[in-house]
């Protein structure tokens, strides 16, 4: 669905409500009055229900191509969207297990013009030369039981990191014990070169007792200038986020107690030089779907915002290039399986007191 814009391109932001105190437990804890937001989108792309989408990403030329490209996990392809308008572009791929071949398309990422596709059910990670679409290898095909989401980022020259959740269980969807998780990541180092992929699994891990434990993990967000992994754990003992070092290491830190209601999905990270910026943590719901805003390293809670129209996110990616319209960059979140909902950075930014100026 696409919906009209001002001259500009971007709708403006509906309402602000002031919201009394709250209290949270644990880091991050929110001790001080927040803003729920109520935000315009400045599109919606147009919904097609039979796709199931779960997670988008962006992939520019730095010319005139500029796409939000979207897994669709129910018929094992890959949605393409025009990212400055939200109109659709094309498919990309089929079902089965060739490469260029999908089965349950799941986290997708991209980095420098390397698409990373997770495949639940072929237990992989698929990689792509963009703007092709070439597949260009695989990685994970010997160690990964059920991975959903990844995190990717350059080391140097052509060598990157790679961090998928892998929610195995022991019978179907049923969660081990606790003393059994200990490999819900797992940590790759890969390199491209003449559009081949060499890889390596560097280690697993996971904590097995106490509050760092990851029993249902999907999304995961690296942050390489601040030593910090993101996780998030959607089971309801814990529904919140579990901060991670690079190495594996659990730092006693949780961000969302009491304040993620539903389940955490979608991780985005603002950057602005190599310590600030903002966290951006989906609560997924079908009925109060929110965004929460925390501080990238000391994680100080900023209040939420939610959409006029979206809804059950998944997947969430930031941008914070001009795209379009979006001179201050835009944030593209999945609404209902359906479909992909787009916000104004700025808009976001100004209605919670946020930087807007850390354009890449």
């Amino acid at each position: 669905m696409m919906l009209p814009a001002s001259p500009r391109g971007i709708i403006p932001l509906l309402l602000i409500v002031a919201l009394g105190c709250s209290s949270q437990k644990g880091e991050g804890a929110r001790t001080e009055a927040s803003k729920s937001v109520v935000i315009f989108e400045s599109f919606v792309t147009d919904t097609t229900s039979a796709e199931n989408i779960d997670s988008p990403a962006y992939w520019t030329d730095g010319k005139t191509d500029r796409w939000i490209i979207a897994t669709a996990k129910s018929t094992d392809r890959l949605m393409v969207y025009d990212a400055a308008t939200g109109a659709f572009v094309k498919r990309v791929g089929t079902s089965g297990t060739k490469a260029g071949q999908f089965r349950y398309p799941n986290g997708i990422a991209v980095v420098d013009n390397v698409l990373l596709v997770v495949e639940r059910n072929n237990r992989r990670v698929q990689l792509f030369q963009m703007p092709e679409f070439a597949p260009i290898g695989f990685i994970g095909t010997d160690e990964l039981i059920r991975p959903y989401g990844l995190t990717v980022f350059r080391q140097n020259g052509s060598t990157y990191a790679l961090y998928i959740t892998d929610n195995y269980g022991t019978d179907g969807d049923t969660v081990p014990p606790d003393s059994l998780l200990g490999k819900r990541v797992k940590q790759y180092s890969f390199t491209v070169e003449k559009a081949r992929v060499e890889s390596r699994l560097v280690r697993t891990f996971g904590e097995t007792n106490g509050k760092g434990v990851l029993r249902n993990v999907e999304s995961i967000h690296s942050d390489a200038e601040n030593n910090t992994l993101l996780i998030a754990d959607e089971d309801v003992k814990s529904r919140n986020v579990k901060v991670y070092t690079l190495d594996g290491t659990f730092t006693g830190k949780t961000i969302g107690d009491g304040v993620i209601e539903h389940e955490p999905e979608g991780i985005a990270l603002y950057r602005c030089n190599n310590v600030e910026g903002y966290w951006i943590l989906t609560d997924q719901s079908m009925s109060a779907n929110r965004f929460h805003l925390y501080s990238r390293t000391n994680f100080r809670y900023h209040g939420h915002f939610v959409g006029k129209i979206t809804l059950n996110t998944d997947g969430i990616w930031l941008v914070q290039k001009p795209v379009g319209s979006f001179e201050q960059g835009v944030l593209y979140a999945v609404h209902n399986d359906q479909a992909v909902a787009a916000f104004s950075w700025k808009s976001i930014a100004d209605s919670l007191s946020l930087r807007s100026d850390c354009v890449q």
